[in-house]
């Protein structure tokens, strides 16, 4: 006698063809969830790792007397890592905010809306991760020599701030600025490097050495405006929350804030420290509080995208296949007549549907898949807003099983739960109505 999984597979097989719309569905409609699964978490990595490079890391720690400036950064950096692990980079920054820094090449000029000082050696591995415009000649997969980088009269600009400016790479160009005494300057930098993702957090951004940034704006030599802690993996908060302990047994620290501009209020517009510094321990959610709102919103629009296609699912199948049970009640007689408990019929016509679910899912993995494929032949760069989430101009899903899995879960649950009821009624008929029933 065949066993109850090898039963309800041959049912489901001879039957495919009242089944073929089912397994469409749910193929179609888990593998868009999926999609959406991989594109929100490829989405939103490519969002972090552009906020990563322009603020500097996972944390960053700011703060002074009225002012972002920590006048002693090495050795405060010392005491820093003390309290962090070592695979944690910690190194300092300068930045420099406003409209009187532009760049000029053959009659041309560019106003910057921010230039950064940055350690190239310490922080190689955010600026790893941006894509270069290769050199003439140097073939694909270019990547700066970082650690040639530093002292160096350098800067790192954008695609598109090379191409307003007219430079290529090791073109010189002239950096106007005011430094902080008031005095007009002037030097020379060395493009070292043009970055493909640029983004609204970096389309008129510049990075140079922070050494030569200080000698040019006239800033004290061991000054930072913040110093920056770059994790392998992005910190839990309960390591932020020992962090913001160790570090308060060696400086006054800002109670931890959702958002940095609650810090700036209080240091620079309304001070109550009495003239002594205080410093704040930065997240990486609290430096871009305005855009969390922008992928809190684009989560949501996800969220109502998969539970829409989670119903499509449940209530198709669940009402398709109450119809098709149904309409098997002579099959459930021949069933009964040879002997087959309630119960075991039950588990057939139940096991038809989980496999029905399997099978689609799997399905749906692999149209996801395609998707996927798809989403990256797509140049979506010109589309104001949208550069924030793409990697060299184009979406990258990355895969999020945890999610999918989640997704796969409920709709068995759910669905096996909506024709449960459904295969207890049919299996519970009299013989009397069995006699009766016609296919």
């Amino acid at each position: 006698m065949m066993t109850v999984p090898a039963l309800a597979f041959r049912s489901l097989v001879s039957r495919k063809r009242q089944y073929f719309p089912l397994f469409l569905v749910c193929a179609v409609c888990s593998g868009l969830s999926f999609f959406v699964f991989f594109l929100s978490n490829g989405m939103t990595e490519a969002f972090r790792d552009k906020a990563r490079i322009y603020y500097g890391g996972d944390l960053q720690f700011i703060g002074g007397v009225q002012g972002l400036a920590v006048p002693d950064a090495e050795n405060t950096m010392d005491t820093l890592r003390s309290a962090v692990a070592p695979d944690v980079t910690v190194t300092a920054r300068l930045e420099f905010d406003g409209r009187t820094y532009s760049l000029f090449y053959e009659g041309s000029e560019v106003v910057l809306r921010v230039i950064k000082g940055v350690d190239f050696q310490r922080e190689r591995s955010l600026f790893s991760r941006f894509t270069y415009v290769p050199p003439e000649g140097s073939g694909e997969g270019f990547l700066p020599p970082f650690p040639e980088l530093a002292g160096t009269n350098v800067i790192l600009i954008s695609n598109q701030l090379a191409g307003k400016l007219g430079v290529r790479q090791n073109d010189v160009v002239t950096f106007f600025c005011r430094t902080v005494q008031g005095y007009l300057n002037s030097v020379n930098l060395r493009v070292g490097g043009i970055f493909l993702d640029s983004s609204v957090l970096g389309l008129y951004t510049a990075y140079c050495d922070i050494e030569f940034l200080r000698r040019t704006m006239g800033v004290p030599e061991n000054l930072a405006h913040r110093i920056s802690f770059i994790f392998p993996s992005p910190p839990p908060q309960q390591e932020i929350r020992r962090l913001q302990d160790s570090f308060s047994e060696f400086f006054p620290m800002y109670p931890l804030v959702s958002d940095k501009e609650l810090f700036y209020h209080d240091l620079i517009f309304q001070p109550k420290f009495g003239g002594e510094p205080v410093y704040a321990l930065i997240t990486l959610d609290a430096n871009q509080e305005d855009l969390q709102e922008l992928t809190g919103a684009m989560h949501l629009i996800f969220s109502i995208i998969v539970v829409m296609l989670s119903g499509i699912i449940i209530a198709g199948i669940g009402s398709t296949y109450r119809v098709l049970i149904l309409k098997r009640v002579n099959e459930i007689g021949i069933f009964m007549s040879i002997g087959m408990r309630n119960g075991r019929i039950a588990l057939v016509l139940f096991l038809e549907t989980m496999l029905l679910l399997v099978s689609g899912c799997l399905a749906g993995f692999a149209f996801s898949g395609l998707l996927c494929l798809m989403s990256g032949a797509l140049d979506l760069s010109s589309i104001p807003g949208v550069d924030i989430f793409l990697r060299q101009g184009v979406l990258a899903p990355v895969p999020d099983f945890a999610p999918a899995a989640v997704f796969c879960l409920v709709i068995f649950v759910t669905t096996g739960l909506a024709v449960l009821f459904t295969i207890r009624r049919t299996v519970s008929i009299s013989p009397a109505e069995v006699i009766r029933a016609t296919e």
